[in-house]
């Protein structure tokens, strides 16, 4: 039997929707893209120092076009699919903010209830030594997709720039 399989176990993979439909909203990146475009702020619902690890959908494009190309070389197994580097959510919301101060010359705030803050927050990696030995390098920066996705909310979501093109 030649049929080879390939199991991949995805860190939270970010990616511009494809319309509003997509049930992406509730999804960290979206949700606070969403919150941009429509309350001028951000609202951080759960601890600022949860860890998470990030990738690109880009990156998970690129490694399955890298797979089929090279279908030949690899057996089955399972993968995890990662970035390797852990990021709280309160940097995710301060990259937002940050790309969205340059794209948009607009200043936002990132607000939490002090009570939900934790402390002694423990990293986890998820290994993707597998994903390295096959020779693909993932690229860790996510800016290009929160960038598309934050465009993709101030174009359907930010009521004050319905006439503007960008």
């Amino acid at each position: 039997n030649n049929m080879k399989f390939l199991i991949l176990r995805l860190s939270n993979i970010i990616a511009s929707p494809f319309s509003l439909r997509t049930k992406c909203w509730d999804l960290i990146a979206p949700n606070l893209c969403k919150q941009i475009a429509q309350e001028k702020k951000i609202f951080l619902k759960s601890s600022p120092d949860t860890l998470r690890d990030f990738v690109g959908m880009n990156q998970l494009n690129k490694f399955i076009k890298f797979y089929i190309d090279n279908l030949e070389n690899f057996k089955s197994d399972l993968f995890n699919f990662t970035s390797s580097k852990t990021m709280t959510i309160f940097s995710l919301a301060e990259k937002l903010k940050l790309i969205n101060e340059r794209i948009f010359n607009e200043s936002i705030d990132i607000l939490f209830d002090s009570k939900t803050k934790k402390n002694n927050v423990e990293p986890f990696l998820y290994s993707n030594k597998k994903v390295s030995s096959l020779g693909f390098k993932i690229d860790k920066t996510i800016d290009d997709e929160l960038e598309s996705t934050l465009m993709f909310c101030k174009l359907n979501f930010d009521c004050s720039r319905t006439n503007e093109k960008f």
